[in-house]
């Protein structure tokens, strides 16, 4: 029927999106579900999935793609994860009130402040209002089968389907997974029939501004209003629960696998005491029942499959005869309790069950679940329902909860730069005559975690250095994020506020106003993102706080992808070069042209400078710090493993794009532009080396056609004889 295949669940679902003959597919990268995006990247890239992948620059962006591709009636699907799911928040009502099919993968994450990269379900269960089906996997072989049945799910009843699976745990995992024949998806999946379609022959206006009543339009007819809308969608969910059931039995009947419908049971018939999770953590119960059995102790585990539509009846049904529920749960609704254990309550509501129902929040932000601790979670509970203590708070499992004093202490929010070594360093031996001028001090400590070679590391050195102690810095989830090290330690000695990916610039305004708000005038704000951060998702951040005129300087490393999660393209992306969502054919555009955008603002300094050349890039942010309001500044800065180059050849690397001119040392300061350092020498003489010089030496390049080299060349050429007569 199938093949078996040693897969992730990121594979999984991936090869699942492939059998459903998806035909748009929209992604951002985010940790942890990046590989999925990728993995069908290399599909559509190498033939094997006939589809539209449209790489866009922001999760926000990823969903109204994927709106307006199943408007015109096709087959739609996207993944995120954690902050990129948040950030979608607004659209996922879109797509539910627009009662359109789409499915996406949610690959669970913890959500910040503070920043973790870790499984938790908050950022799903969070999203439980937005009007989307939530299907709950415990494993890869359900991930696969469950994204097949989500597109006939969705497609049946017009809402989307959200299908959740816990990060790392199985989106990194691999396992022994089933795949099922093609041709067999194919009869169980048939084409995507749209209710509604943007078609030229019969002309539509979708989502207009709606009246909260009824009205008659031209022809007399009797049209919702927005409560009747509303209405439907959630009459839609109620008539969701039979279609998902149904689809389950449809799916088992032909693939030999049945994962329940709402929900499924372990060991639970005659349990009387019963586990209840989502999730992977649903399947790590399983082995604590099993624990507890041989103690001779009756229990079971209830794995809630389906958290939106809420299974009410079968919650109702199973529980019959239990005596006590444990609700184990990876998320938390602040202020009162778990969301899942509130369900459950609300669904015995009426009912007259008196069971007693304790409720855990565990494994938050990544922290181990051991089955041992579940086994023994339940012991204690069963002792305290025992000694007449039926309803205790809600408990967290395997957490530290004393918490001396009151309040919020600085320390818990920031960490102190404790980097491995000192924070002055003074140089042995004799320095050259140029490098007197710069500063001696240390803010970056030694000890960070850059990669070998990298450089940003190297740029930010010195940008620190030119900055100096009376600075605040702002960054967003990035290399950057990396370097400046994990909790409680930092190996930055300047103070520094991390945001969101797309609010670098905003969050730089915030620093400013407060600090203006406080009469702190003498204090730099500096906001520091790589070129996502810059030139994708952040780019409408800077646009606003650069027309604002906000008094900060703007920094972008430029390392020409999404090196923080892994190499995938971004606008700043070369043509012809190979990233992981680029795998087999290239980028085919020219890189955007940040600079150009940034001058537009009519910023009082801007400038270009590279980590390979330290007192250029020193000399330009002395220069900016002297100034005020909106200052840009963008650091070409070779990234090794993402390159593809030897670490000891970062500086190399650096030089041979200034020698070629793909990166030109330059400033613009009150609308004079001017060449500096070695670009300006290579003005003078004319001696500009082929691009070729530097493309051959990176092994992201080496499928470059000999087209895309003439185009590349072209490209440099054009831009660099713009500058020179700007010059002249």
């Amino acid at each position: 029927m199938g093949n078996v295949q040693i897969i992730t669940g990121n594979q999984a679902a991936a090869i699942g999106v492939k059998l459903s003959q998806v035909q748009v597919i929209s992604a951002y990268p985010i940790t942890p579900q990046t590989p999925l995006t990728e993995t069908i990247s290399q599909l559509v890239e190498g033939g094997e999935l006939k589809a539209e992948y449209v790489r866009v620059e922001s999760e926000h962006s990823v969903l109204a793609v994927c709106i307006s591709a199943s408007s015109v009636g096709a087959r739609v699907f996207t993944s995120t994860s954690s902050h990129g799911l948040l950030y979608m928040h607004e659209q996922l009502h879109w797509a539910a009130g627009s009662r359109l099919p789409i499915v996406m993968c949610c690959v669970n994450r913890g959500v910040g402040a503070p920043w973790s990269i870790f499984n938790d379900q908050q950022d799903s269960v969070a999203q439980r209002d937005t009007g989307w089906v939530q299907i709950y996997c415990r494993d890869n072989q359900e991930i696969i089968d469950t994204v097949i049945q989500a597109y006939r799910i969705a497609e049946t009843v017009y809402v989307p389907v959200m299908v959740c699976y816990d990060g790392f745990v199985l989106s990194h995992t691999i396992m022994p997974v089933e795949v099922p024949d093609a041709d067999l998806v194919r009869d169980f999946l048939p084409p995507y029939k749209p209710h509604t379609i943007l078609e030229p022959a019969d002309p539509r206006n979708i989502n207009p501004v709606i009246f909260p009543w009824r009205r008659m339009d031209a022809e007399g007819v009797l049209c919702d209003g927005y409560m009747e809308l509303r209405y439907k969608l959630q009459k839609a969910f109620e008539g969701a629960r039979e279609v998902i059931v149904n689809t389950n039995c449809a799916y088992a009947e032909v693939f030999g696998r049945d994962y329940g419908g709402m929900l499924w049971r372990y060991r639970a018939d005659d349990a009387d005491v019963i586990l209840v999770a989502m999730g992977s953590l649903a399947s790590e119960a399983t082995v604590a029942v099993d624990i507890l059995r041989e103690q001779g102790l009756k229990a079971g585990v209830v794995g809630i499959r389906v958290f939106r539509p809420f299974p009410k009846e079968e919650v109702r049904e199973v529980f019959k005869n239990t005596g006590a529920i444990l609700v184990f749960e990876k998320a938390i609704s602040y202020g009162y309790e778990g969301a899942l254990c509130s369900d459950l309550k609300a669904a015995f509501y009426g009912t007259g069950t008196k069971v007693p129902i304790h409720n855990y929040i565990v494994g938050l932000g990544g922290r181990d679940v051991k089955a041992s601790e579940l086994a023994e979670a339940t012991l204690s509970s069963l002792e305290a329902i025992a000694s007449g203590t039926t309803e205790p708070e809600t408990q967290w499992l395997n957490c530290d909860t004393y918490l001396p004093g009151s309040g919020i202490r600085g320390q818990e929010l920031g960490v102190r730069s404790q980097g491995l070594g000192v924070r002055s360093q003074e140089s042995g031996g004799e320095m050259p005559d140029k490098l007197f001028k710069v500063n001696r001090e240390e803010y970056m400590l030694p000890g960070n975690r850059s990669c070998q070679g990298c450089g940003l590391s190297l740029a930010y050195r010195y940008l620190l250095k030119a900055l100096r102690e009376n600075t605040i810095l702002t960054i967003p989830a990035s290399c950057l994020t990396v370097l400046h090290g994990l909790y409680p330690t930092t190996s930055v000695a300047i103070p520094c506020l991390n945001c969101t990916f797309p609010s670098t610039a905003a969050s730089a305004s915030g620093i400013v106003a407060g600090l203006n708000a406080l009469n702190r005038t003498d204090i730099t704000v500096v906001a520091v993102a790589g070129d996502g951060g810059t030139y994708d998702i952040g780019i409408q951040a800077i646009s606003g706080a650069a027309e604002r005129e906000t008094d900060f300087i703007f920094v972008c490393y430029d390392n020409e992808a999404y090196m923080n999660t892994g190499t995938q393209r971004s606008s700043a992306t070369p043509m012809g070069a190979l990233t992981t969502t680029t795998p087999i054919l290239t980028k085919q555009q020219n890189k955007k042209d940040m600079l150009k955008i940034m001058e537009a603002h009519d910023l009082p300094y801007l400038a270009s400078t590279s980590s390979a050349f330290p007192i250029d890039l020193y000399d330009k942010f002395v220069r900016a710090k002297r100034i005020k309001g909106t200052r840009y500044i963008q650091i070409s800065a070779p990234c090794p493993p993402g390159w593809i180059y030897p670490p000891k050849d970062t500086v190399k690397i650096g030089r041979l794009a200034v020698e070629t001119g793909i990166v030109v040392l330059f400033e613009i300061e009150d609308g004079k532009f001017r060449f500096t350092g070695r670009s300006k020498t290579l003005a003078e003489k004319g001696n500009r080396l082929p691009v070729i010089n530097y493309l051959e030496r990176q092994g992201r390049f080496r499928k470059m056609s000999i087209e895309q080299l003439t185009q590349f060349q072209r490209w440099v050429d054009t831009r660099w004889n713009e500058y020179l007569r700007r010059a002249e």
